[in-house]
């Protein structure tokens, strides 16, 4: 009875591992698709599609170590009067656990600021995202590094 219980219990682990690389890869690959409409929506000034991307509870930290919760990081885009444009994105990593997953990547684009001058950049960044009740990969946090480009 215990052996048959202990192979039963090697079989479903063995069945279920392949299921959750599947499971992975598909999360893996929808955080990308995120974070690059992320900064799609970033040159378009779409800052409701980031919102929607958003979880309630939010928090960016920059790379001056000041936190932003969800409110204020979209009222800086809203009227910050900042413009993004050429973007490229650059290496990506994605490692998932479960209902969470870690994106690090990076990017180089050109940074338009409210006096008119404008630079080119380059970001790096690790956002966390969680899976909400019905599905939907949300970003929990944010930091960010940027630096000029020369």
């Amino acid at each position: 009875m215990v052996r048959r219980m202990l192979i039963a219990a090697v079989a479903v682990t063995l069945f279920a591992m392949p299921l959750r690389a599947q499971s992975d890869r598909v999360a893996v690959e929808k955080i990308k698709e995120n974070e690059a409409q992320w900064g799609a929506a970033m040159v378009r000034q779409d800052w409701a599609r980031i919102e929607q991307m958003m979880a309630p509870e939010f928090t960016a930290t920059d790379g001056a170590g000041k936190r932003t919760d969800r409110a204020a990081y979209l009222d800086m885009l809203k009227t910050g009067g900042m413009s993004f444009s050429g973007l490229q994105m650059g290496p990506e990593q994605v490692i998932v656990n479960g209902s969470t997953a870690i994106h690090a990547g990076e990017a180089t684009m050109t940074v338009k600021m409210p006096d008119g001058t404008s630079g080119k950049y380059h970001v790096v960044w690790t956002d966390t995202w969680v899976k909400d009740k019905d599905g939907n990969w949300l970003c929990l946090a944010s930091q960010a590094v940027e630096h000029p480009v020369s």
